[in-house]
């Protein structure tokens, strides 16, 4: 059943991704992911009647520590993508953030089939060509450390859901971005020079938010 959900989350985090980055080199990494952030918050909200789940202490601390790694790991990403090649940054973030927690539940028990063998040869493969093509400018060194980074962030991300209980419906999504996005909102008040400005491509930026929305773990 999880593959059902994996392959439209896929498709939708290419939309977020190529939105997040255009909207990056035209306005303020943190001004964006703000906003990502907000945008997220408000499209997940009419779910959660429909979605359902037990709110408990457990879900709120996996959520909140799952926020932690996802909107550091956002941080990073968006600014990569500012900086450095999209080819590089997406492909590499993405390994890295699907093969830790890979990593994470190998150690825990679980088991690997034939087809996620080869699949995450056919990975590793791709990863290494596209990051041997990239840009010997100074963004072309930067990006992908930051891609790293971001793949790290996105991995707690993930196992942070995953170890919320079960039962948790997309509550400890929902805490994560409530816990998330009124720090960023905060810091972009607070700063001078990180207010959206007349240019401000908000239409990209929501476009990010609405997609970043990852499954919870009770439907993997």
């Amino acid at each position: 059943m999880s593959l059902y959900f994996a392959l439209p989350g896929a498709l939708s985090y290419g939309l977020a991704d190529f939105a997040g980055g255009l909207a990056t080199r035209r306005a303020p990494v943190f001004v964006v992911t703000a906003v990502v952030q907000v945008a997220g918050l408000v499209a997940l909200l009419p779910a959660m009647p429909i979605a359902g789940g037990t709110l408990s202490w457990a879900a709120v601390g996996w959520g909140v520590l799952a926020a932690a790694g996802g909107t550091g790991g956002l941080l990073l990403y968006l600014r990569a993508l500012a900086v450095g090649p999209m080819g590089v940054v997406a492909p590499l973030s993405a390994v890295v953030g699907a093969g830790l927690p890979l990593l994470v539940g190998l150690l825990s028990g679980e088991r690997l089939g034939p087809v996620t063998l080869v699949a995450i040869g056919i990975a590793l493969v791709a990863i290494v060509l596209a990051t041997a093509g990239g840009k010997a400018g100074t963004g072309g060194r930067i990006g992908p450390l930051m891609a790293l980074g971001a793949g790290a962030g996105f991995a707690l991300f993930f196992v942070g859901l995953h170890a919320a209980p079960t039962d948790s419906g997309m509550w400890p999504l929902l805490v994560g971005r409530l816990a998330s996005a009124p720090v960023l909102v905060v810091v972009v008040a607070l700063t001078s020079g990180l207010r959206p400005g007349a240019g401000f491509p908000w239409k990209l930026a929501v476009i990010s938010g609405d997609e970043l929305r990852p499954e919870p773990a009770s439907l993997q």
